[in-house]
């Protein structure tokens, strides 16, 4: 038989216990962050930002690809009759010039517009002259714009392929036709050599 103090004291602890449940705690809870975080990029991806320096090196790695597709598809004509390779050489030529190229242009233009928080339909301003070279200096939003988080910082990779690129296509390009001749075309002067009079000009058909 349960006596009257101890009936008072089980019901003391019982309203201790309900009341240190409802009352309020300083612990604070735990959310869910919600900066963003720069996202890894990705070369053929459509709908992430770009930066400047990807912007130039993305568009040397296209265009460098374009070239060694259609020396790999020469070189294979060249084991196919003459006027077969011919003509597949041709097309191919036609091909990457009018649809590839511009294709992969217009793409990162795109993206790269994102990243200043400027709409797709922008990148059609490819077709003024100089304008893609202007979206090679205008910088992006900085943090979370409405195409998403910032891109992620540039890899030393990176900024040496921006550089090694541009350096290797040059060499080439003087290797191939510095010294040859003057602008017009002529052949170079050689001392103690009379030059021969020029000929007439080639008829235009």
């Amino acid at each position: 038989m349960n006596t009257p103090v101890d009936a008072t004291s089980e019901e003391n602890a019982d309203a201790t216990t309900v009341t240190s449940a409802d009352a309020p705690t300083d612990t604070p809870v735990s959310t869910p962050a919600t900066q963003s975080t720069p996202e890894r990029p990705r070369l053929f991806s459509l709908s992430q930002r770009i930066g400047r320096l990807r912007y130039f090196a993305y568009t040397l790695i296209g265009m460098v690809g374009c070239a060694l597709l259609l020396v790999l598809i020469y070189l294979l004509a060249l084991l196919l009759p003459v006027e077969l390779g011919r003509m597949i050489s041709t097309i191919a030529f036609v091909l990457v010039k009018s649809l590839v190229i511009p294709l992969i242009v217009f793409t990162l233009t795109m993206r790269r517009l994102r990243d200043f928080n400027l709409s797709g339909w922008w990148a059609l301003t490819i077709l003024m002259p100089l304008v893609t070279l202007a979206y090679l200096f205008i910088p992006g939003t900085r943090g979370e714009n409405r195409f998403g988080p910032p891109p992620a910082p540039n890899p030393p990779s990176l900024r040496f392929i921006s550089i090694a690129i541009p350096i290797a296509l040059l060499s080439v390009y003087f290797s191939l036709y510095g010294g040859k001749g003057s602008l017009d075309g002529s052949a170079p002067a050689t001392p103690g050599i009379k030059a021969l009079p020029a000929g007439p000009g080639l008829k235009a058909y």
